[in-house]
């Protein structure tokens, strides 16, 4: 978790990163030694990380307009944030996030998001269609949506995950 955690704060390529993989590969070095090939050693990882460069972290703050036609806050990540609508108002919030954000994120509705098989083959399952609400907006590059409570606390990543991209998808599979 620690090259997770690095890779977050302070981005993917960064120094501290590299001096972790090294020591990493320096343990799996020594521990493969002392195997002499009685065992096989798998590293793999649960996801990939990319920088989001700062003009493209964007907010929706709580007291935004936009956020009035919102049933909860933003849920999923925030480099594919998706959007619970209230009755009514999901033809108002699009024109308003294509309007303010149409450059950067393509917003898909819950029929493409299955059309396209984002999240799978098949149908979605019941559990899925209710978690990713109504409204998906997907990256057109590397940029987050984060939400910003009135109290203004909100946390920034410069290495994130959770997107499309081949660095956030591509997970290592390391065998020895």
């Amino acid at each position: 978790p620690q090259a997770d955690g690095v890779g977050h704060e302070d981005g993917c390529d960064d120094e501290k990163v590299h001096q972790l993989l090294a020591a990493y590969d320096s343990l799996l070095a020594s521990l493969a030694g002392r195997l002499a090939g009685s065992a096989r050693i798998v590293v793999t990882g649960d996801h990939g990380l990319q920088d989001v460069p700062d003009e493209r972290v964007f907010f929706l703050d709580e007291d935004d307009p936009m956020a009035g036609a919102l049933s909860c806050p933003p849920s999923g990540e925030p480099t594919v944030p998706f959007f619970h609508v209230k009755e009514g108002r999901a033809e108002e919030f699009a024109a308003a996030f294509r309007e303010r954000w149409g450059g950067d994120f393509a917003l898909l509705t819950r029929a493409e998001v299955e059309e396209l098989e984002l999240m799978g083959p098949g149908k979605l399952s019941p559990a899925t269609a209710a978690r990713i609400g109504d409204l998906v907006a997907v990256p057109r590059r590397p940029a987050s949506l984060r939400w910003r409570p009135k109290s203004g606390n909100v946390r920034v990543h410069r290495g994130e995950h959770g997107g499309l991209t081949p660095a956030e998808t591509r997970v290592p599979l390391i065998l020895a």
